[in-house]
């Protein structure tokens, strides 16, 4: 939730600022001084008032305070944008890249070749075959070369899996929708990030898929998918951005506001719902019962590649924000 609007002001926040509380206090002491100052001249009759001057500082106090916690809040919502800008971006543009893989990999003669040789000889796809055991070694030099996947999964028109990097799934068969998408796409790929049976167990999978056409290149005989590391790109991205000792949180939202990657998985987990501060705003929200200032900054894109309604979203406790 978010906090009511008279709560994010500098008068709210500068309870938190511990810096600010130090020259506080140091103030306080001058005015002190003053106080003193002014008793003892009223003790001695000596005719000198200093009121006047005591009011003056106080007013120069104030400023002085106020400009501090404004210099402190600035400073804060900079360093917050910034991380969660910088976050969405870097993923997105390394995401860019990925896009152009699928289509080359799908274009690949052996692969091609293999898709077609198991729609006409379904002996093909045992696990003996010669001609599989050489793809599924293709397919391992390709993700410890490209280590951003973890798998690669091939399939028949019908949704058979023909070959797979993990597992031996010979005999099984998908029904997802992205089989169906990869056939009939315009696009240069499909993108999914779903839930899938292709990848039971896993709520997060970020899978690039694109359809394989036969030698003449008249008609599909299969769909490749390459399924990213989503999870491990993103913490190497907060990893990069947010140190041992920095209390900041970030974390990557879709576009419902669902959290879908936290660098602190303990305070905010995946598949929680947080409150969006847009409009490149800063604002003091709760979250399980604690407060923080956060906000919202969505993706730039990348040569026109948007991603998926991603946004970076950063927060940090207001006790230790400043």
């Amino acid at each position: 939730m978010t906090l009511p609007n008279e709560q994010d002001d500098l008068n709210y926040l500068s309870n938190f600022m511990v810096g600010l509380r130090q020259d506080q206090d140091r103030l306080r002491d001058i005015q002190v001084k003053y106080d003193h100052l002014t008793l003892l001249g009223q003790m001695l009759s000596a005719g000198t008032n200093i009121t006047s001057m005591r009011e003056d500082f106080n007013v120069l106090a104030e400023t002085l305070l106020g400009q501090l916690a404004s210099e402190l809040y600035n400073k804060t919502v900079l360093n917050l944008k910034s991380t969660a800008r910088i976050a969405i971006d870097i993923l997105i543009r390394n995401l860019f890249e990925r896009t152009a893989d699928i289509g080359f990999l799908a274009t690949d003669s052996d692969i091609c070749a293999y898709a077609q040789a198991c729609e006409t000889n379904r002996a093909a796809v045992h696990v003996d075959d010669p001609q599989r055991v050489s793809l599924k070694a293709r397919f391992m030099e390709y993700v410890r070369k490209y280590s951003v996947y973890h798998d690669i999964i091939l399939l028949a028109p019908d949704g058979r899996i023909l070959l797979r990097l993990n597992g031996d799934s010979v005999g099984t068969c998908s029904s997802d929708p992205l089989i169906a998408a990869s056939l009939g796409t315009a696009d240069a790929y499909v993108e999914t990030f779903r839930p899938t049976d292709l990848l039971p167990g896993d709520e997060s999978p970020l899978i690039y898929s694109y359809r394989v056409m036969s030698k003449d290149g008249n008609r599909p005989v299969g769909v490749l998918c390459l399924c990213f590391r989503f999870q491990d790109e993103c913490q190497r991205i907060f990893k990069n951005l947010v140190t041992d000792s920095d209390w900041t949180v970030v974390t990557i939202l879709n576009s419902d506001g669902r959290i879908i990657a936290s660098s602190d998985a303990y305070q905010f987990p995946v598949g929680a719902k947080v409150t969006e501060v847009k409009n490149d705003g800063c604002r003091v929200t709760r979250f399980a019962g604690r407060e923080y200032l956060a906000t919202t900054q969505q993706a730039q894109g990348y040569q026109g590649y948007m991603g998926a309604g991603w946004q970076g979203h950063s927060l940090a406790p207001l006790n230790h924000a400043f």
